[in-house]
Order: structure tokens, then sequence, then C-alpha cells
């Protein structure tokens, strides 16, 4: 069965196809972001009889499914894994208190390199740089999205500055834990600070 994806997901897959880019190697093959552990993962979520990783219908889940991959069929890798389950059309959309989809789109994209865990955690951080007085526990629930828009002194972009400073913090300390992580750093800040394309 085909998704029907909303205009915010297609919106913020733009944004993340900017920096998921195609990387072949013999260590760790992926493409767009994706690799064959995540292919193998996926199961026939759409019930048309073939594993959803097997993208050649050889049977086999290999380096040959990535190298056909294209942009489309890696939606719903990403949509299953990072969008929907956290119900981000509803935060964008909600009745109640909505959430900007700028700032929706940056969660996106850091929770796709490091987790959704860490991406919502750093962005209760971002936000209590405004005596948001948020508990940090990952959840982007009434509280943290009421946060939002009762900070004072702020704006949707100041928000978004403050969440990206929370990244680069966390890849900075990611680099000096990890040495073999250093030579991403640079990759990772360009990321970060990435201001193109964060809004309609």
């Amino acid at each position: 069965m085909k998704i029907e994806y909303s205009q915010w997901f297609d919106f913020a897959m733009k944004f993340v196809m900017k920096h998921e880019g195609i990387i072949l190697n013999k260590d760790d093959p992926s493409r767009y972001g994706i690799s064959i552990p995540v292919l193998k993962m996926q199961g026939d979520q759409d019930n048309d009889g073939w594993v959803d990783g097997d993208l050649n219908h050889d049977y086999e889940i290999d380096v040959e499914d990535l190298r056909i991959m294209t942009p489309e069929q890696s939606k719903p890798f990403y949509y299953k894994q990072f969008w929907q389950p956290y119900h981000y059309d509803e935060l964008i959309s909600g009745q109640n208190i909505k959430m900007p989809l700028s700032i929706i789109t940056q969660v996106f994209d850091f929770a796709v390199n490091v987790g959704t865990g860490q991406a919502h955690k750093n962005f209760q951080k971002a936000l209590n740089v405004f005596n948001a007085g948020l508990k940090i526990d990952g959840i982007i629930g009434m509280k943290t999205r009421a946060a939002i828009w009762s900070v004072e002194h702020t704006t949707t972009e100041g928000i978004l500055a403050s969440y990206k400073a929370t990244q680069a913090q966390f890849y900075f300390y990611l680099a000096a834990k990890y040495p073999e992580y250093k030579k991403y750093l640079k990759g990772w800040l360009n990321r970060t600070y990435d201001w193109e394309g964060l809004f309609l």
C-alpha cells in the first residue's frame, strides 16, 4: 500500500536530502543515509510479497539494492523510522499548540543524524536557554510545545539558533570523546548551520 506523505514531510525531506549523500564503500555502504542493516529491518510493510529492502527482487538485501535506490524509494524508511512514530505531522498541524515547520524540519534533520532521543533532548535544552524550565526527557509533549510560544524575548529564528548551538556543542563533545569522529566534525557543523531551505 502506497504511503501518502504530507506536504510537511516532503518539505523536511528536501532539507534532509541536502545532507544525506551517496556513499558506497566496502566498510559501511549506504545511500541517502540508509545502510544495508536498515534495509534488512524493514520487513514487508507494503504487503506486496517482497521484503521492502529487496529493491531489485533477487531475494538478497545487499549493496546492489543500495546502488539502484532512488531518493523517492528512500522516503518510506525516513517516514517510518523518524517521522511517523513521533507524530511530526500532528505537531505541525495540531489544533491546540502548533510547532513551526522550520523547527520540526531542523529537529528531524538532527534526529536522522544522531537519533530522535538526542535530537528531542537538545531541543528542550535550546528552549531552556530562554528559561523554559523544561525537564530534559526527550519527549516533545504539551509542555515543550507550549514553551515555543511562551518563552520571552525570542522568535522562531532565535529558537532555531539556540537549537543549532546545542547541536554544535554535541558534535564537539563527540569529536572530543571519540577521536575517530574528528574527521566528520566539519561536515557535521556545516550541516548544523545550514539555514537555506528551512523556511517556506
